[in-house]
């Protein structure tokens, strides 16, 4: 089921939009949730969602603003602005939005945005699965393939490194491992699991990701880990070559 929410500090807006949504979802096939808000502070509140139609200027919280606080803690929903004026265009790309759509709303113009939505879920389909982390904030929906490691930082508390992110969730290293891939991710320190698709090099017992991150190897598994990274790499080699 694909989650909607619909974001505008008027309510006609919200049933208008909504309204068209709903038909031009059902028409394609698709299962749907739609919900309607009336303020950015409503929408932090509302939970996650699959899609977010938000108006840029409202009261309060603008979109802006709502979308930025919305990716501090969710990096996976996508967003579709929509507002009276195309001035906002460049401001609003700080949040990496879908898409962006300037007033009046038509169906034509939802419709073309809605229909690349489908297309880019099918084509990303299974791709990246995202994981659901409990952090200080609320729930944290990651990426897997965003991940670039997991460091422990004391009191059932990680810190989840991206590229240029760091978030901080609730639980312990070793909770993480059911929720990752065991061929793409490793632990070569007791506090550290990385994804070997970021390591840039090895140097002596230390890892430098391509994030600028330094990883620790502990002594013990300093042996394990050159091997698994090894293999890995070979393999890594073999799929590009077919």
């Amino acid at each position: 089921m694909l989650k909607i929410a619909v974001c505008d500090d008027e309510q006609e807006a919200v049933d208008k939009i909504s309204q068209l949504v709903s038909q031009i979802l059902t028409e394609s096939g698709e299962e749907i949730l739609v919900s309607g808000f009336l303020s950015g502070e409503e929408l932090l509140c509302g939970g996650q969602y699959d899609l977010i139609f938000l108006d840029i200027e409202m009261r309060g919280i603008d979109g802006i603003k709502a979308a930025q606080r919305l990716r501090e803690h969710d990096l996976s929903a996508e967003i579709v602005y929509v507002t009276n004026y195309e001035k906002y265009a460049l401001e609003s790309f700080a949040a990496h939005p879908f898409d962006f759509v300037v007033k009046p709303i038509t169906k034509d113009k939802l419709s073309a945005v809605i229909n690349d939505f489908i297309s880019s879920r099918r084509d990303n389909k299974g791709t990246s699965p995202v994981i659901e982390l409990k952090s200080v904030e609320g729930i944290l929906s990651l990426e897997l393939n965003s991940i670039y490691a997991f460091e422990t930082s004391g009191n059932r508390r990680i810190t989840v490194h991206t590229e240029d992110r760091k978030f901080e969730v609730k639980g312990a290293i070793n909770e993480m491992i059911s929720l990752i891939d065991p061929h793409r991710f490793i632990s070569p320190h007791k506090s550290f699991i990385i994804n070997m698709d970021y390591v840039k090099s090895i140097v002596n017992c230390d890892i430098y990701m391509s994030n600028g991150l330094i990883v620790p190897i502990a002594q013990h598994k300093l042996k394990s880990f050159r091997e698994r990274f090894g293999n890995y790499i070979e393999n890594y080699i073999r799929q590009e070559q077919k």
